[in-house]
């Protein structure tokens, strides 16, 4: 039983920071006239669904993802640095690529060069790579056969790449492209 309210509550977690992220937080603050306000972004099936949106609310600030605080317009909802992280690492594990109806004949390789001292945010990238749908093609290199810009640089943000660790390349050219085909179902 404690499971799955654990698991409810991650689940609300997850889906307040995903709408408060697609909501506009590019500079990371939304203000609204009221809390009931802020809660006309939720898909509300009832008040118990709202109470329990409301308790993430709490939980989040407390746990300092995201700040609430009154504000002259009504009520100010900041998401920390903390929360702006969180947020990219549910971005990253939710990364569902859509696939358009046919594909446009463009290969997407991502390469990356990731010193041996940060061999672990190597090996992260290079799982999450595969469990993405990318095939590897060499220990650095990887291949996908639709645009994946949202990926790259939601890992790069999120691990904090330097310039030049992690890039993504535009191919409608490339060796071994049958076999490629034949594996992604093209």
């Amino acid at each position: 039983m404690k499971s799955a309210t654990k698991n409810r509550k991650y689940q609300i977690t997850k889906e307040v920071l995903k709408i408060l992220g697609a909501a506009g937080l590019v500079a990371g603050i939304l203000v609204f006239p009221s809390l009931a306000q802020a809660f006309e972004l939720f898909d509300d099936t009832g008040p118990v669904r709202r109470y329990r949106k409301r308790d993430a609310l709490r939980q989040l600030e407390k746990r300092k993802v995201l700040q609430i605080s009154k504000h002259p317009g009504g009520i100010q909802i900041v998401l920390t640095e903390k929360g702006k992280r969180q947020l990219l690492r549910y971005q990253i594990s939710d990364y569902q690529n859509s696939r358009p109806l046919t594909w446009d004949g463009r290969w997407w390789l991502v390469m990356f060069d990731i010193p041996e001292t940060r061999k672990t945010v190597r090996d992260l990238i290079r799982w999450k790579l595969k469990r993405a749908g990318f095939v590897t093609i060499q220990k650095s290199v990887a291949v996908y056969p639709y645009p994946c810009h949202e990926l790259i640089i939601n890992l790069r943000n999120y691990h904090n790449l330097r310039p030049g660790e992690l890039y993504v390349f535009e191919a409608k050219v490339l060796e071994g492209a049958e076999v490629l085909k034949k594996y992604f179902k093209l």
